[in-house]
């Protein structure tokens, strides 16, 4: 599996934003108090959608309904970057 690189991170009071690339897949994860969006901006049906992406309660739970590998990595980076402990966020 290739190496993860940051692309751009933000870490204000309001929000968080990660976006990276794993091999050919690129992503980014936003999380504010409200919800986590991850978008895998790299694959067709995101920019057929309107780039909305997917919602989840929490990075856990985005993290397990991804089945790629390269996406998964991603969403984990993202726990590590901001600290994210299991049940909150």
């Amino acid at each position: 599996m290739n190496s993860i690189e940051i692309i751009e991170k933000q870490d204000k009071k309001t929000h968080q934003w990660l976006q990276a690339r794993v091999g050919k897949t690129e992503g980014s994860v936003f999380v504010s108090p409200f919800a986590v969006t991850v978008c895998n901006t790299s694959n067709a049906s995101h920019k057929a959608w309107g780039k909305q992406g997917r919602r989840f309660k929490s990075l856990f739970q985005a993290r397990e309904a991804y089945k790629s590998k390269a996406m998964k990595s991603i969403i984990e980076e993202a726990i590590k970057s901001f600290s994210v402990t299991e049940g909150t966020k």
